[in-house]
């Protein structure tokens, strides 16, 4: 697991030209080290659903969610915006019954999805 978090930090930190010393907490899971490696910044697939109606946005979610899956991605970046937060609302509660869905972690007009 150290190994993981170790690696994804590295990753991250290199492409910021960050020089650091990463030391998670023993006691770190795979899905909390795979939160630690987003929050770094960790390079990842991401998914702009700006302009889209929600039943639009909710097709395009739905084949980049099996894609990336497919491809072995860990997490993917799904970008939905502010404006009146009904695509966000619809996009979150979507995510958050998807089977391929691990868990999902809200930010600012966007949300992480960990696989």
């Amino acid at each position: 697991m150290a190994e993981l978090v170790y690696a994804l930090a590295l990753e991250a930190c290199s492409r910021k030209g960050l020089r650091v010393r990463v030391s998670p907490p023993a006691h770190m899971n795979n899905l909390e080290a795979k939160i630690f490696a987003a929050e770094l910044g960790a390079e990842m697939p991401e998914l702009d659903l700006h302009g889209f109606y929600p039943n639009e946005a909710l097709e395009k979610l739905e084949v980049f969610l099996f894609k990336n899956s497919q491809n072995k991605e860990q997490m993917v970046r799904v970008i939905y915006g502010f404006g009146t937060g009904k695509l966000a609302n619809e996009v979150l509660n979507y995510l958050k019954k998807h089977t391929l869905v691990e868990a999902v972690i809200e930010k600012e007009g966007s949300c992480i999805v960990v696989l």
